[in-house]
């Protein structure tokens, strides 16, 4: 489940917060599955030009997230 939080525009720019619950049940970064159920927060930086986007980065603790997996 992928929930967006939180949306502040500023003319050209947009940051939104997201909060993301799932279990893994695939292999994430070259680790296998876990089946364990977790959850973690990021934002995207999203820049526009004209109805294009320009620049999206994405930004969340991959170590917290291996963590909670129990693959760290």
């Amino acid at each position: 489940k992928f929930v967006v939080t939180e949306v502040v525009v500023d003319g050209v720019k947009e940051v939104a917060n997201w909060l993301f619950k799932g279990t893994q049940l695939g292999s994430f970064m070259h680790r296998p599955a876990t089946g364990r159920a977790v959850q973690f927060s990021g934002i995207d930086w999203v820049e526009y030009e004209g109805d294009l986007v320009r620049r999206n980065i994405t930004y969340y603790d991959t170590g917290l997230i291996l963590e909670r997996l129990g693959l760290s």
